[in-house]
């Protein structure tokens, strides 16, 4: 069995990842897969080559299974750079069709604390400061 190298590194060049999450990590586990699988080969044992065909099914299924939770849960972030996807999150935020800014639980503000408090304290929540003017710096 022969195995053409060249016609098998210019297949793989043709294939383009996305530049978000999801396509640098499927980078590295390519990477990582192709350094293990090398080794296996390289060995010239059954027993190593039997081991890395377990090391790489150890080393990329998790972290495929993963990426896939992810970008599922996650389709934008997973697939779009630092600046396409703020880029992409500020059209959204700015279309007419989208009025409301969504807002996660956990970052949600309670109106009132969870600490019991006294009536002075809690009719004081209701009012607003009084104005202040920054100490002069003039003598």
């Amino acid at each position: 069995m022969s195995v053409d190298l060249d016609q098998m590194l210019q297949r793989a060049s043709e294939v383009k990842l996305s530049g978000g999450l999801v396509g640098r990590v499927c980078t590295v586990l390519l990477v990582g897969s192709v350094a293990i699988g090398a080794v296996g080969v390289a060995a010239s044992n059954v027993w190593v080559s039997a081991g890395a065909i377990v090391a790489i099914l150890i080393f990329a299924l998790p972290i495929l299974w993963r990426v896939i939770n992810f970008a599922q849960k996650n389709p934008s972030a997973a697939i779009l750079d630092g600046a396409q996807f703020i880029q992409h999150e500020q059209l959204i935020l700015a279309s007419k069709t989208n009025p409301e800014i969504r807002v996660t639980p956990g970052t949600q503000v309670e109106a009132r604390p969870r600490l019991p408090l006294s009536p002075e304290s809690l009719a004081d929540l209701d009012r607003p400061d009084a104005p202040s003017l920054p100490p002069s710096e003039n003598p």
